[in-house]
């Protein structure tokens, strides 16, 4: 007798019932949270990895296949949010440059305003400058 299991409808159907599960995200035995590879497959259809990649290898296949859509999709929704980030970026860099031009505008006017308060304060200091309050 040889340990070799041989290719048969009942084991194939069930590695793509265990294939679809987790590409619909309705596994039974696996966390919903893993990702598609082949020893997810394997653990939720029950069988090793090996009798996967040895005797299905088209199964194999379109796991390795849907397994990498779903990398691309990832890759792509993270360069989205990426491209959302560094545009929000942008506008707040602009934001921060009006806003730092601003700073130097009012710290201008300051210091105007804070030349002349000292200058009138001088003035009534001196002995010429008689303040009238109304009665």
């Amino acid at each position: 007798m040889s340990n070799v299991v041989p290719q048969n409808e009942t084991t194939r159907k069930a590695i793509k019932q265990a294939f679809v599960r987790i590409k619909n995200n309705r596994p039974k035995v696996v966390n919903k949270s893993r990702k598609m590879s082949i020893a997810s497959v394997a653990e939720e259809s029950g069988f090793s990895r090996a009798t996967i990649h040895k005797y299905y290898p088209d199964i194999a296949e379109m796991i390795r296949g849907e397994s990498g859509r779903d990398n691309r999709a990832q890759r792509n929704e993270k360069n989205e949010l990426l491209k959302a980030e560094r545009e929000k970026n942008r506008v707040l860099q602009k934001e921060l440059k009006n806003m730092r031009e601003r700073v130097r505008q009012l710290s201008s006017i300051n210091a105007t305003l804070s030349t002349q308060n000292n200058r009138f304060k001088a003035l009534l200091d001196g002995d010429n400058i008689r303040v009238l309050r109304p009665e």
